[in-house]
């Protein structure tokens, strides 16, 4: 059994691009918890903390044929930044959204016109939907709809971080195009979210 710890950071850059598992580990052993703590004391969550690490490590394996890794220290925390953004920015779309629901819910009264203007306003969206590519629309449902950031929908497609982009700017412009005529009728605030 070799030793990894005594590796070098290239050697064992090396081993982990072709596959070597006890490579994975020893990159694990060491970075885990300094990215942990670093997460944490920017998320205060400790749940959440040690999911953007382990997903962090999961798309590290994921990739790590493709990698083009100078730093591995450098590297590690730099992703972990980029994730720590997606995910805030994440958590401001979902509560962007949630604002929007409450105010249109807490309404005392509610009259008929809003509701099927609303009803409307779902049902062709989710026509609009149908008329995307599979992909785009499942991008586009995981991104406005589930919120998740884009490196999290990039891993999970298992395509670059500009591709997802793609697929958001192709399902927006389709969406806006086909929304166009509901969308000047509807009330700003149910179809802000969107958009």
């Amino acid at each position: 059994m070799h030793d990894f710890s005594i590796l070098s950071e290239k050697e064992l850059l090396m081993s982990l691009q072709r596959g070597n598992p006890q490579a994975f580990a020893q990159i694990y052993k060491t970075y885990w918890y300094p990215l942990y703590q670093t997460a944490l004391a920017r998320l205060k969550n400790r749940e959440v903390a040690e999911e953007i690490v382990q997903e962090l490590f999961i798309q590290l394996w994921e990739r790590r044929e493709n990698l083009q890794i100078g730093k591995l220290e450098n590297y590690l925390f730099r992703a972990l930044k980029y994730s720590i953004i997606d995910l805030i920015r994440a958590q401001v779309v979902q509560d962007r959204y949630l604002d929007h629901y409450q105010a249109f819910t807490a309404q005392e009264e509610t009259t008929t016109e809003e509701e099927t203007t609303y009803d409307t306003l779902r049902t062709c969206l989710e026509q609009g939907l149908n008329t995307l590519p599979e992909k785009t629309r499942n991008i586009f449902v995981l991104s406005r709809i589930e919120g998740w950031p884009v490196s999290r929908i990039a891993s999970h497609f298992q395509v670059t971080d500009k591709a997802v982009e793609y697929h958001l700017t192709k399902s927006l412009k389709t969406l806006r195009l086909y929304l166009k005529g509901i969308v000047l009728t509807a009330p700003s605030f149910l179809c802000s979210y969107l958009f």
